[in-house]
């Protein structure tokens, strides 16, 4: 099949790839007596295209897409804040318990203490110091201070009706008529004073032995009240414990105990 250029007319020869006459690249095939329009022959039957024109153009791969590198970064930067903040925050409440803790502690300790400080208040109130009661009374007759210190018995008696428990008092008095005594008082009940050598007490100071002390009843003839030689009050002045043995109506011979420490010589008048 005859050829010609597209742009001349020209026949072209076989295989022809320019046009002899024009130059032009041949780029269609068109057959002789083939209709030729207004800007041309226009080509009957196309050739296969050249084998430069088969050869494809290389693919040329898609741009991998940029990776943002600075969002990573700025949210493994947030993130560290926050662990720290995390960390800080952390640290800060183990160091409040551990303050809470060692406040805890220091209370407990106040609180342990404070049992231990009352108790030795306690004692202390009830310490043989606190345990004397002292008081003074003027002698209308001499117009002279009578003194006296008395101590309770740490223990009772129970006695039948109608005077149930009862302890002993021991007071020494100074008086400007009479000198220095000693006398027993029963709270409630009968203090027992027979005749010849029965009216007596066995007093024992501390770990010594004890002594047979005679009583006698007050000039009043009282039966709660027996006096007792004054030269017990020096024996009580210097010991810390007093125990008396004294014979009570219908209750035998009882034993009281007394601490005598901490006995002021100046206002028991000795």
């Amino acid at each position: 099949m005859a050829a010609y250029c597209s742009d001349c007319g020209e026949k072209l020869p076989e295989g022809a790839r320019f046009c002899s006459h024009c130059g032009v690249p041949v780029s269609a095939l068109v057959p002789s007596g083939a209709a030729v329009g207004e800007a041309g022959l226009v080509p009957e039957e196309v050739d296969a295209p050249s084998a430069e024109a088969d050869q494809v153009a290389p693919t040329v791969p898609d741009r991998e897409p940029e990776r943002d590198t600075l969002t990573p970064i700025m949210f493994g930067g947030v993130g560290i804040v926050m662990v720290g903040l995390l960390i800080a925050a952390l640290g800060s409440s183990i160091s409040a318990n551990q303050n809470e803790i060692a406040n805890s502690q220091d209370i407990l300790a106040v609180d342990a203490a404070a049992p231990i400080e009352n108790a030795a208040d306690s004692a202390a109130a009830a310490s043989p110091a606190r345990a004397w009661q002292y008081s003074s009374s003027e002698d209308n007759i001499s117009g002279k201070q009578i003194l006296t210190a008395s101590v309770q018995s740490s223990n009772e008696i129970q006695q039948g009706f109608p005077y149930g428990e009862s302890g002993l008092t021991a007071t020494i008095r100074r008086h400007p008529r009479w000198g220095r005594d000693v006398y027993f008082t029963l709270g409630s009940g009968q203090l027992v004073c027979g005749v010849m050598d029965s009216c007596y007490a066995l007093v024992r100071f501390d770990d010594g032995p004890a002594r047979r002390v005679s009583l006698a009843e007050p000039s009043d003839h009282s039966s709660g009240t027996l006096f007792a030689s004054g030269s017990l009050a020096a024996s009580m002045l210097k010991a810390k414990k007093m125990v008396v043995e004294i014979e009570v109506y219908q209750a035998g011979r009882p034993q009281f105990s007394f601490d005598t420490a901490g006995l002021d010589a100046k206002r028991a008048g000795l």
